[in-house]
């Protein structure tokens, strides 16, 4: 029989970053009881959200880096280059079309649907959400993402991705009386 370990208080509370990571590293998963289990893979999958996310905005830092400034200088582009995921390829030893996609999908949350990339940021969504939206809200105006953003997002942490897509879908074809 193992000894139980207990989980900290305040755990499904925390905000993901370096002290939840901490926090969650000095976790013995196989101490702790099925309740606690279950707090552990919650405040894992807040964790996860904030690591990804902060993936996909050093993607598009990378991909806007000056590929011409000086040894030691810090210069950014205003928008990223055609080749911009090939650094990423490089970098992460990772296909063509995988680098492509990724990066895409980066700029799509960080430069177009910030609000979504912060609510991956912060806990409240998944990677898999965060898809639905950019990928569901791609022929969108900015205003139009905005609006489906601004209605669903506080939701969407609550829904599974099938939901959460029907209703994207449903608030589309109101928003664009399609």
């Amino acid at each position: 029989m193992m000894v139980r370990q207990l989980i900290p208080e305040g755990l499904a509370e925390m905000v993901p970053g370096p002290e939840l990571g901490a926090l969650l590293a000095g976790i013995d998963i196989h101490a702790v009881t099925g309740a606690d289990a279950v707090e552990v893979l919650r405040a894992r999958a807040r964790q996860l959200s904030h690591e990804q996310a902060r993936l996909l905005a050093t993607m598009v830092e990378v991909g806007l880096c000056d590929p011409d400034a000086g040894a030691g200088e810090v210069t950014r582009l205003r928008v990223s280059p055609p080749y911009a995921a090939d650094e990423i390829r490089a970098a992460l030893a990772w296909t063509r079309r995988a680098a492509d996609r990724e990066h895409d999908f980066a700029e799509t949350l960080v430069l177009r649907m910030p609000a979504v990339f912060t609510a991956l940021d912060t806990g409240r969504i998944c990677r898999n959400k965060a898809w639905v939206f950019a990928d569901l809200c791609a022929d969108l105006t900015a205003e139009q993402a905005a609006v489906v953003c601004a209605r669903l997002l506080p939701r969407a942490g609550g829904l599974t991705t099938g939901e959460l897509a029907a209703r994207i879908k449903k608030l589309v074809r109101a928003c664009c009386n399609c």
